[in-house]
């Protein structure tokens, strides 16, 4: 077979050029979403910190505080021996409560004494009334005497010139009139003392007015014999017994007024 017999057998080549396959490139990822919640929990963080300053300014806050109350100390006015108790620790009380009262035997004693020494001194003034009238009598007749010697006086005076009386007599009765003027000035001064006794009025003389003052004394001691509350409040801290012996001032409990209240707060500065 010839060369070109050969050549002939030879497929034919297409000029067309061949189909070219491509692969397929894999589509950009979508967006991270890691982003977006980074920046919603920025946002929620800045937000509170501006609340957190903010409120900090206007109302500020503390994590420590305590409610405070007025509190006194209680103690008896006068001493005394702890007769009875009406309360016990922690006890709520309202005003004018009794909280303990001392034994009243000596203060009742005390004020018997009292009223008994009152009586004396209205006796002593009634006495003093019975003095200045009769000062007041004697003054009277203290005049009522000079007078008479003064005429007297004058009397026998006019005689002595006269010449019918020697001067024996004459003197005699410079003598008596002279003494008739000391008795007068002695009665007014017993006068005058007998008014001071008895006083401006009935029943006023000093010694009265100071057994008053010692009867309202004993009085008010056998008062202050039983202990009160002073207001509504709570008892803490007894200390006391009964039959126990209380010196004036010295505290027996401790008394917490409910309407006397307050919040303490420690707040930091933030200016």
């Amino acid at each position: 077979m010839s060369r070109a017999e050969i050549q002939s057998f030879e497929p034919a080549v297409s000029s067309q050029p061949a189909p070219t396959t491509e692969t397929p490139q894999p589509e950009k990822a979508s967006k991270n979403p890691a982003g977006k919640v980074g920046m919603f929990v920025l946002l929620v963080f800045a937000t509170s910190l501006a609340w957190h300053v903010a409120s900090d300014l206007i109302a500020p806050g503390s994590s420590s505080g305590a409610v405070a109350a007025s509190t006194t100390q209680m103690a008896a006015r006068v001493p005394g021996q702890v007769s009875e108790i009406f309360v016990a620790d922690n006890q709520r009380v309202k005003l004018g409560d009794r909280l303990f009262a001392l034994d009243p035997a000596s203060f009742d004693l005390a004020v018997r004494q009292a009223e008994l020494a009152l009586e004396q001194a209205i006796l002593a003034a009634d006495a003093s009334t019975v003095n200045l009238t009769g000062a007041e009598a004697q003054v009277e007749q203290a005049l009522a005497n000079l007078e008479h010697n003064r005429t007297t006086m004058e009397r026998t005076s006019a005689l002595f010139e006269r010449g019918l009386l020697p001067r024996t007599q004459l003197d005699a009765a410079e003598l008596q009139l002279t003494s008739a003027q000391s008795s007068l000035e002695a009665a007014r001064a017993a006068l005058s003392a007998a008014r001071l006794q008895s006083g401006a009025g009935e029943h006023s003389t000093p010694q009265v007015e100071a057994a008053r003052v010692q009867l309202e004394q004993a009085l008010l001691n056998r008062e202050f014999a039983t202990v009160t509350a002073p207001a509504d409040g709570v008892i803490t801290n007894l200390q006391m017994a009964v039959g126990q012996f209380v010196n004036a001032g010295s505290p027996a409990l401790t008394f917490i007024e409910s309407d006397q209240r307050w919040i303490v707060v420690d707040l930091r500065e933030n200016r």
